[in-house]
């Protein structure tokens, strides 16, 4: 796996969002390889009352806190 540095370089696509209101983005780091996290939107203390996610990001940073996250508990899935 790579570092959290490496991957919060590259983009992050919106893929979906499921039934639930749990948003799933790709992201690809900066090495080119993907990576898969879900956000819950429902998690109001999480996300906040009236955020907003785009469908694209240039730099994944802006979900680095969902990122490290997953990383830590082990939920970052590898798409490669």
């Amino acid at each position: 796996m790579e570092t959290l540095t490496q991957i919060v370089k590259g983009t992050a696509q919106l893929d979906c969002i499921r039934t639930g209101g749990v948003a799933e983005y790709i992201i690809t780091s900066f090495n080119g390889k993907k990576y898969l996290i879900e956000i819950d939107l429902s998690d109001k203390v999480d996300c906040g009352e009236s955020a907003s996610f785009k469908p694209y990001y240039e730099k994944a940073i802006i979900l680095m806190r969902w990122i490290r996250r997953a990383m830590e508990k082990g939920d970052l899935i590898d798409r490669n």
